[in-house]
């Protein structure tokens, strides 16, 4: 349905209720290009990238289970390493979801509409907000902002 919409154009002419009921377009704005929205994309895909790329290399999640690691840490330096090598863990998911984005983006697929500025916006088939992610302060909210299609599938068919 998306994708028909943006195909015919409907998603960037605006509309609005006639005196007889039906819709009538008011005016139109230009096609939206994806192509901002790709090349933000594939930048984050490669800082991402980079970023797991270098951090995992000197953190290793592995090294949680390390017997040695278990027999001479403190609880505290556990909590610690435990935290910081799985926050370097997450990049690999960022870097694979935004580049899927961005490939459907750079398809057509993904547009919302605009805004209230009137800029387009690209992200109905994102998949994370990982500003929202890593700002979280509370659980609820991590989950609300990773893997959103499988819980917007997870809320229609429950």
């Amino acid at each position: 349905k998306d994708y028909i919409t943006f195909i015919e154009g409907r998603s960037y002419h605006i509309t609005q209720s006639g005196e007889n009921g039906k819709e009538e377009t008011q005016y139109e704005r230009t096609e939206p290009s994806p192509n901002t929205a790709v090349v933000q994309k594939l930048l984050v895909c490669g800082l991402s990238l980079l970023f797991h790329l270098t951090i995992c290399t000197t953190l290793p999640v592995e090294y949680n289970i390390d017997e040695h690691f278990q027999a001479t840490a403190s609880w505290p330096t556990k909590i610690i390493y435990l935290y910081i090598s799985l926050l370097a863990a997450r990049p690999k998911y960022y870097f694979a979801w935004t580049l899927a984005d961005a490939i459907n983006n750079a398809a057509g697929f993904g547009f919302r509409g605009y805004d209230e500025n009137g800029a387009a916006r690209w992200d109905l088939i994102s998949n994370l907000r990982i500003q929202q992610i890593e700002m979280s302060t509370s659980f609820k909210m991590f989950l609300d902002n990773w893997n959103i299609q499988t819980a917007l599938w997870l809320k229609r068919i429950f």
